[in-house]
């Protein structure tokens, strides 16, 4: 039996519910697509940044975290976090909820809608006891959705090198949150209370 005989013997509903299979097989793979491929991504990077007033003497420096909207859509930044990244996988790591100083001008406002294009920058101080004295392996950008989109991570271990070469390394406790730092450990490795 040929194939020009096995599609002779073929009725108008065999056709037909070859067509719907067709049809149904390219709906599956555009939802996939739609949903999974092209969804909004942000590109996040972590720097340490100064800024430079008209006197020349007047600088500020800054923890840089930038965020742009690579698109495809619209999305929304909700909030900043960070982690930690432990020796074992099988070790949850810790994450670090980075409240946004809203006493600085510079910084942008949180929630914030991004345009395909648009980006956000966000300030922090440079001074003691900064997320980075954490030593986080991860810093990035949680969306309206729950989507975690995170740094590059050579450029969340460059800053961190350069903040720990300025500033002592901090380490919090666990389960205690009425203290934020539990030891501080200085520049050459000695434990400070």
């Amino acid at each position: 039996m040929t194939v020009a005989d096995l599609i002779a013997q073929l009725k108008l509903s065999d056709l037909i519910a070859g067509l719907a299979l067709i049809l149904s097989g390219l709906s599956i793979f555009w939802n996939i697509y739609r949903d999974v491929l092209l969804r909004p991504r942000l590109r996040v990077r972590v720097q340490i940044s100064i800024i430079l007033r008209p006197d020349p003497n007047q600088k500020e420096t800054f923890i840089d975290i930038t965020a742009t909207n690579h698109g495809p859509g619209i999305i929304t930044c909700e909030s900043i976090l960070a982690r930690r990244r432990e020796l074992f996988r099988w070790v949850r790591p810790r994450y670090l909820f980075i409240v946004r100083d809203y006493t600085n001008p510079l910084s942008a406002q949180l929630p914030k809608k991004l345009e395909v294009g648009d980006s956000i920058t966000l300030l922090f101080h440079y001074k003691e006891k900064q997320f980075l004295a954490w030593r986080p392996t991860h810093v990035g950008i949680k969306d309206s959705f729950g989507r975690l989109h995170w740094a590059e991570r050579a450029s969340v271990k460059e800053a961190v090198d350069a903040y720990l070469k300025d500033f002592s390394e901090v380490e919090w406790k666990r389960k205690s949150e009425s203290e934020a730092p539990s030891r501080i450990i200085n520049k050459n490795g000695a434990v400070q209370r």
